[in-house]
């Protein structure tokens, strides 16, 4: 039986597998593919990654982008099908947010730096302005081999390469991304960078975002097939790119492709100023060494 993996963010990975499913099922057919969802696992090595060397790959695969970082171009031509060109909305095109040709972006991730409104009373407009020593220990992000740390490490390294030592050290690498929210809601950080749709639980309300002036870090999410199976899975392709599914994404505060679907209100009102390198370097920036020492026992 085929399988089709997700790899997504744990706050859609469930719902988005279901509805996926759900839609296949009865578009399909029961029994023609196995759904499997796979979380980030730090000391494991991904299903997509061993698919990949032990030539069983995912007829589909939906979810982060990083694993292709690993992946030559040569086994990317010869191991996935040409993706369709479908819908990407004018926001994202002005950001040179191109599709590759062997996978296909249907969302944007945006994250978000918070503040607590009690503790920070001079807000900061740029990156540069957290590589300051005024900032030593303020700023907390998850654990350094979690995402939304490594690619906020690969922004600062494409944007001011000189500056990354100094922002790295004055950050502390811990936990969760709630772990983060909790942190920064509770007064013992005052400032946290999270996925954008966790940076709304706040439990006692003393956060608020900061969208810096030029832009915030993001995470494409995307499809890619097996070589030679687009057929087969075109119907589900379609559906992941359905007004139905964008809209679900949108309410989780994540960029739909569709131009029709509305933006997250706080997206919309700050133009969508988000950060994005090409993948090129996305890919081999955020391959780089992650973040494995911090002075002064940074990491929790």
């Amino acid at each position: 039986m085929d399988k089709i993996l997700f790899n997504c963010p744990l706050n859609i990975s469930r719902s988005l597998l279901n509805m996926v499913k759900d839609f296949t099922e009865q578009e399909i057919g029961n029994n023609r593919f196995a759904f499997v969802n796979e979380q980030h696992r730090l000391e494991h090595k991904s299903s997509l990654l061993n698919g990949l060397e032990e030539k069983q790959l995912p007829i589909l695969y939906i979810g982060m982008a990083f694993d292709f970082a690993n992946m030559s171009d040569e086994s990317i031509v010869n191991s996935f099908d040409l993706m369709p060109i479908l819908e990407l909305r004018s926001e994202l095109r002005e950001k040179a947010f191109a599709n590759y040709n062997y996978w296909q972006v249907f969302a944007v991730v945006p994250f978000a730096i918070i503040y607590n409104k009690n503790l920070v009373t001079v807000i900061p407009t740029s990156w540069a302005e957290f590589a300051s020593k005024d900032y030593y220990g303020k700023v907390r992000l998850p654990m350094p081999q979690l995402p939304v740390s490594r690619v906020t490490k690969a922004i600062v390294e494409d944007m001011f390469p000189d500056s990354l030592d100094d922002f790295v050290d004055n950050c502390i690498f811990s936990g969760s991304p709630i772990d983060v929210v909790n942190a920064v809601d509770n007064g013992e950080c005052e400032f946290g960078i999270v996925n954008l749709s966790f940076s709304r639980v706040s439990r006692h309300k003393n956060t608020k975002i900061l969208w810096l002036e030029d832009g915030l870090g993001c995470m494409p999410l995307i499809v890619a097939v097996r070589k030679g199976e687009l057929a087969k899975v075109r119907k589900i392709i379609d559906y992941i790119f359905s007004e139905e599914v964008q809209e679900f994404l949108a309410l989780q505060s994540f960029i739909p492709v569709l131009s029709k679907i509305k933006m997250p209100d706080i997206v919309r009102e700050n133009q969508a100023n988000i950060i994005w390198p090409g993948w090129k370097t996305f890919l081999s920036i955020y391959n780089s060494e992650a973040i494995t020492k911090i002075s002064g026992e940074k990491i929790l």
